[in-house]
Formats: C-alpha cells, structure tokens, sequence
C-alpha cells in the first residue's frame, strides 16, 4: 500500500537512481533533476516535509508535490494530472500487458504448447475457470521483465511517445535527441505497428530476469560518490567522553531513526497547539485536568524505541512476530530519548550505554558501510528476559542486563512460559469446581490444597514443549497460564474475563495435550472478542483450532 511513510523509503531509492542516471549520461552531480509527483495527499504530507528537504539536497533535485510544510508548494499541481498527465500512465497499460504474459507463461497457460498445462492439471475456480496461483518471486520477475521490455520496445519509442504525448517534451525535441533534427523520421519512428507488441509475448520459455549490465550500474551507483555529493547520517558520539570521535550509524537504519523523532515532533507539535488555543479561548495557559495528567504521562514517556534487523537491514515493524531468541540473533534494539532540541537527542543502545545522538552532513570521500557497528550490536535491557531462559545459552544473556532496564512486555513477544508464581502472583490460591471445568470468577480455595502444595513450571511439561516447538506458545498481553500437577489441571486466564481450567485423565478422557490446546483456545477466544483487531492472536487462535479438530473425540 502507497502511503506517507512508504515515500521516505522510495526516495532512498530514487536518489541512487538519479545518481546512477547521471553516471550513464556522464553528468555532474551539478546537474539539477526535476521530480513531479502527482497531487496526492501522500506526497505533500506535512510531517515529512524534512524527508523531502533533505532528498533535495542529497539528489540536487527539485521535488515538486503541490502542497505542503507551513503552505503551498511552488507550483500548484492540478488534480487528477497524475492519471491524464503522466508520462507512466500513458503507458501502464502496455505494461500489464507484458506482466500478464509472463504471468501466464510461469503458469503454463500461455499459448506455447511448449509450457502449456493440460486443463486436467488445473483447480477449478467458483466460476469454474482454471484457478492457478503465483509466487511472490515470479510476481517481481513479472514487473522486471515488463519494465526492461517496455524500455528497449524498438529503442525505446514507447517512452518517447509517452513524453511527447502528454506535453513534456516536444517532437522537434525529440528529432534533435535521437534523428538529427529529422522531424518527419522522428514522426514516423513514433508511429504504431499493430501486432508487434504481442511478439513479445510468444515465447516457448520463461525469459530470464537476470541482467548483469544493470546490476552493476545499480552497485555502482551505491558505492560510489560523485563530487560536490553530500550525505546526512546519523551518528553516536560518547556522552562520557569529551571531544569524542562520531560513530556513524548505516545509513539503513536513518529511516527509521527519523520516523521516530518525526512522529514524536508531531505529538510535540499538536500538544502545543492545545495549549495555544487554550490560552486563545480561555487565556489559561494549562489545560483541564484530564487533558493536563495525559500531557504530563506524555512527557514522562519520551523514549522511543525501535528494533532494526541486522540481516535484512530494515526496521522490525511487526515485533510480536519474532521470538526473543530470534531478536537477540539478529536484531538491535535502540531506545532514543527525544527531545525539542538536537542537542539533547540521546539513544541508549541495547547494552544500556547512553549515548548522543547526532545528524551530520557533509561529502562522503568512500562508501558508507552498512554494517552495524559493535557498539550498538546488542539486543539486551528487557527487564523480562532476566525471567527467561534461552534455550542454546541459558541464562548468561539477561544476567548482564542493567537493573534499571525498561520493560517492554507488550512490545515483544514471550518465548517460554515463566514460572508459575511469575505468572500470576493471584493464582496461588485455585479454584477446583466439579470437573474443573467451569468458568468462574469465585475466588474459593481448592479442596485438599494446601499453600505448601506443588506449583509445577509450565515450561517442563511436555505438552507445552510440543506447543512451543508449533510456536503457538506465545501469549498476549494480560493473558496468563499455569498448570498444577496433583489436580491435573492445565489453566489460563485473560485481563477481563474468568479463569478457565481444564484437567486431564479421570472422567475426562481428556490428555495433557488437549486440556493444553483447549485451555489456549478459551483464553484466545475471551482476548479475541475484546480485541477483534489483533489478527496476530487471530491468526495463534485459527491454528490452535486446527490443532484441536485433529484430536480423537474427547471432552470439551
């Protein structure tokens, strides 16, 4: 999906495009580009006016969007140019045209007899047309080979035509460029030729996508500098260290960096905007009591934290999704203190050591490395994983976790089950009703427990390991789980809703495993119905429901 934040990382793009451009055209760095965007709120977004700035500078483009910071843009980009005016849109036409017939040909249902399927080998849709499905890897080589083959279609004519088409450029132009200023055999040259674009398409093998030419363009222009070129990274310099040297930080994870502090300027901005209007209506300058303890919650929580992943150098968006074993393999885990002034940026790398954080600009004489450096290459400071133990390295990791670490329980996902008592400091007293098998918020002992009872750990039951090794062990936030072994009880619970227990062996003809699985079906089922848009517990509760329909009939 285009949005906003997806602009920040397609000009990361665009400017090594531009570089690689000016290479091919032997052009220095001097030499302005122009960028027109159509009118799209996306675009313009105000919140990333600095990404936009600072693309101008680094790409010595003009990035023209027709809207904008504190007002107009430059221009003024009429609506709906982007769908009439484009050069791309003139066309994209041809280009799905040439997707769909590579598509077809990965699919075996292109003309060549050569790659065609028998229809017998097909699935049949609901309509009862031949269903068939395609990676995602064929997909990408779909655009790839569109795109390469739309660029060199009879030298290019389409592009050409496109440009001159929707008033970008002239034919008289054009002739200059390419024809020696021959108007009429530029004319011609631009003329359609019914059939030929469909020649492209009757092939009896998938064509290749590999095309070594352009990929070392694209690393040269990664790697190299051209002169009079300026760059704007992210640094760590030692707040304990006076007149220290800057640490350069990969360029990768400047993104995310700087959508951090953006998004924390923004809520900076609309709390000042609150105070303002409220001192504009009333001539107060606090606000009412609710809003002032919100602000006052706000400004205590100023820290920002992000998780990068080393390998695939980008930010971890989705964090519940990894295990904490997986996080301290291959992720860092940097915790910025924000602030109005740049001077008192601050980011504490996962090893607890603060640091300054600082932007500079200036040329850059060598390529950036984009590897981590040792100083911030730790995924450590969770308070709950001194809780936890890894299963390859024990416990050596969290011992070395400052006690001051900041919790972040509902920022990550828990690996294992913790102790009983770790899990629900209120459970120590049970409630064992009938069959076990009764919701109940009653707060009754259990018959025949005693506190001196034997509170069992959830981690070294075996039917908890077979849950873990699915990686459904997992639970949500507020959601707790326990076993007691002289009951014979599995036992969960969820912020908000009853304890639901299940016993296995006796009446119940019920194993270990499934008073496991239904005893996480009931606590998922309660968390769903309060939070219908965690598709992450959705997605846990859909398996964990497959699980249990493979089971032999049992009690429910």
């Amino acid at each position: 999906m285009w949005n906003s934040e997806t602009l920040g990382h397609y000009l990361s793009f665009l400017r090594d495009e531009l570089k690689r451009r000016r290479l091919e055209l032997n052009l220095p760095f001097s030499a302005k580009a122009l960028i027109l965007c159509d009118a799209a709120a996306v675009h313009s977004a105000t919140m990333w006016e600095k990404l936009r700035l600072r693309f101008e500078k680094e790409a010595n483009a003009i990035l023209l969007h027709g809207g904008g910071g504190g007002g107009q843009d430059r221009v003024v980009i009429p609506g709906g140019w982007g769908a009439t005016g484009a050069p791309n849109d003139a066309w994209h036409q041809w280009f799905h045209y040439l997707r769909r017939g590579y598509m077809r040909l990965c699919t075996g249902t292109a003309a060549s007899l050569k790659l065609r399927r028998e229809f017998s080998q097909f699935d049949l849709s609901v309509d009862g047309n031949a269903k068939f499905q395609l990676g995602i890897e064929s997909s990408l080589k779909a655009d790839a080979w569109a795109l390469r083959m739309i660029s060199e279609y009879q030298g290019g004519k389409v592009l050409l035509w496109s440009w001159v088409s929707r008033g970008l450029t002239s034919l008289d132009q054009v002739a200059k460029w390419h024809f020696d200023s021959n108007v009429e055999e530029a004319e011609l040259a631009l003329h359609s030729t019914r059939g030929k674009m469909a020649e492209l398409c009757a092939l009896d093998e998938v064509p290749t996508t590999d095309f070594p030419e352009e990929k070392q363009q694209v690393v040269l222009a990664e790697e190299s500098n051209l002169e009079g070129e300026v760059r704007q990274l992210w640094a760590i310099v030692d707040a304990e260290s006076e007149g220290a040297d800057p640490i350069p930080l990969p360029a990768w994870c400047g993104l995310a960096i700087d959508k951090a502090i953006l998004l924390w300027r923004r809520e900076y901005e609309l709390w000042n905007g609150r105070f303002a209007k409220r001192l504009r209506d009333t001539g107060k300058d606090y606000l009412p009591p609710a809003q002032m303890q919100k602000y006052e919650d706000w400004c205590k929580e100023a820290t920002r934290s992000i998780v990068l992943d080393k390998k695939k150098k980008a930010q971890v968006v989705n964090v519940a999704d990894k295990s904490l074993n997986q996080l301290r393999k291959s992720c860092i885990l940097l915790k910025i203190q924000m602030s109005n002034k740049a001077e008192d940026l601050m980011i504490q790398a996962g090893s607890g050591k603060q640091w300054k954080l600082r932007l500079f600009e200036g040329s850059v004489p060598h390529a950036i490395s984009d590897q981590v450096p040792p100083e911030v290459d730790h995924f450590r400071g969770l308070s709950h994983m001194q809780h936890q133990e890894d299963p390859e390295h024990g416990d050596e990791q969290a011992q070395d976790d400052p006690p001051d670490a900041a919790p972040l329980e509902d920022y990550v996902q828990h690996d294992e089950a913790e102790d009983f008592e770790e899990l629900d400091a209120d459970m120590s007293t049970w409630m064992l009703l009938q069959d076990s098998d009764v919701e109940s918020d009653m707060d009754e002992d259990v018959p025949g427990f005693t506190e001196a009872c034997t509170k069992a750990k959830a981690i070294d039951r075996p039917e908890y390991h077979r849950l873990y090794d699915l990686g459904l062990a997992g639970r949500p936030s507020g959601c707790k789980l326990g076993v007691h072994i002289p009951a014979r009880v599995w036992r969960s619970g969820c912020a908000g809703s009853s304890y639901f227990s299940r016993s296995w062996d006796g009446d119940t003809g019920r194993s270990p495993w499934q008073a496991l699985l239904r005893v996480m079906q009931l606590m998922l089922d309660a968390y769903v119905l309060s939070n219908p848009k965690d598709r992450l517990a959705k997605r846990q509760l859909s398996r964990i429901q497959a699980l249990r329909s493979e089971e032999p009939p049992h009690a429910d």
